[in-house]
């Protein structure tokens, strides 16, 4: 299943495996796009299309809805360019 996730301006981003994570007061977001940090930044920061944030199949049914997560905190970059092996 390829989840993603929308926004309310419909912008789409492709969700990892086990991508999504929320509390009463937090929404924790795990996806892989190839948009400099900075743009989604601007993207997450902006509240009118983060009040809404959907998770959605590839065939664009709605599988979860997240009311009222507006506030950015703390937003992570990783470099996917890394070979993990068990030790």
């Amino acid at each position: 299943m390829n989840e993603k996730i929308r926004l309310k301006n419909n912008r789409e981003y492709p969700l990892v495996i086990g991508g999504t994570s929320s509390t009463p007061s937090t929404l924790r977001l795990i996806f892989q796009t190839r948009e400099p940090l900075e743009d989604l930044i601007t993207a997450f920061s902006d509240t009118t299309v983060t009040e809404q944030i959907k998770t959605v199949n590839e065939d664009g049914t709605t599988l979860l809805v997240y009311d009222g997560y507006t506030v950015l905190n703390d937003p992570k970059a990783i470099d996917d360019h890394y070979l993990i092996t068990p030790e």
